[in-house]
């Protein structure tokens, strides 16, 4: 039987959209025969709240990792070395999946360290093939234009992240559901001797919101003709209660950082609103936007690429189109 490992972040509390990508995809490659085990953080009286709600999502064993207080470096220290602890006693294990979030990569790279084995990043896909049962991780390559496979056959053990594929909108949960037979397994952290100690935590105040989690984006592209421009898209996403997100062109300009890029080499984003200005339409780009409910397009260029996966499309300088929907909107 295999067993597929996750580690769920749950900011605040709750499941994200990395988290539910997280576990569909264990779920998927579990199948029916598997099992999902799942790490998550948090102290001892918060377990049981948290386990009905992740029993629902297709976990089979809860794994709480008992860390007193939440910051990255005690996770980083402790709880990889509880994780590693409890993984080499599992002649099962199958694979573990982080969030690909910049904590997910960081204990993936870790925790491959401590089990001496492979590490991918930033994988848009992980499956298993149904005849060999060889496990496949999909990740994009350094300048994002093409899709690297790795293989890992059974008793490997890789350790992969995933982004968002925003595919995952209602409880999941195995087809056996009623046959199965869930847990909690507390393990504790205080036998690993502590070389770091938390003085103080601040809150991020920066202004930028995580652009994974918003209902609307207005995206730039390269058709934007200077960095002044972008204030018009900066303008139209704040009246629609949204965010900026520009293509990689954009970033290798130095115009934006790469933590608001969508695209293959980026983040994957799935809103409501999908508001692309100035965007070719490069499969390196719509692969991360491909799950956005609404696609609207605005582009001089009619044959652009971009109008064949937007729904609603407008011919026209960008120049002259945006301050009317802000005069309109």
């Amino acid at each position: 039987m295999m067993r597929i490992y996750v580690y769920l972040e749950m900011p605040q509390g709750k499941l994200s959209m990395l988290d539910l990508g997280c576990l569909e995809t264990a779920v998927g490659i579990a199948g029916t025969k598997g099992r999902v085990m799942a790490f998550v953080r948090g102290g001892p009286k918060q377990a049981g709240p948290y386990a009905k709600e992740l029993f629902s999502y297709g976990v089979d064993t809860l794994l709480w990792l008992r860390i007193p207080e939440w910051g990255d470096l005690e996770v980083l220290e402790q709880g990889i070395f509880r994780m590693a602890q409890y993984l080499t006693k599992d002649p099962g294990a199958g694979a573990v999946i982080f969030p690909a979030s910049p904590l997910g990569n960081q204990l993936a790279s870790h925790l491959g360290i401590r089990l001496h084995t492979d590490s991918v990043l930033d994988c848009v896909a992980i499956s298993r093939e149904s005849e060999t049962g060889i496990l496949i991780f999909d990740r994009p390559s350094g300048q994002g234009r093409e899709i690297i496979r790795y293989g890992f056959l059974q008793g490997r053990l890789p350790v992969g992240t995933l982004k968002q594929n925003g595919r995952q909108k209602e409880v999941i949960g195995h087809k056996n559901k009623e046959k199965r037979q869930c847990q909690i397994i507390f393990l504790d952290t205080d036998g690993y001797p502590k070389r770091v100690r938390l003085i103080s935590r601040k809150k991020d105040s920066g202004e930028r919101n995580d652009i994974a989690r918003q209902a609307c984006l207005v995206a730039g592209g390269q058709g934007i003709k200077s960095r002044e421009d972008f204030q018009l898209l900066e303008r139209l996403a704040e009246k629609l209660g949204g965010a900026l997100c520009v293509s990689r062109p954009v970033v290798d300009k130095g115009w934006y950082p790469k933590d608001i890029q969508v695209g293959l080499s980026g983040k994957q984003v799935a809103p409501k609103l999908y508001i692309a200005v100035g965007i070719s339409g490069a499969f390196q780009h719509t692969v991360g936007m491909a799950e956005a409910g609404y696609v609207v397009a605005i582009n001089q260029d009619r044959n652009a690429s971009i109008f064949d996966v937007a729904d609603f499309g407008i011919v026209g300088d960008y120049r002259k189109v945006l301050p009317l929907l802000l005069e309109k909107w």
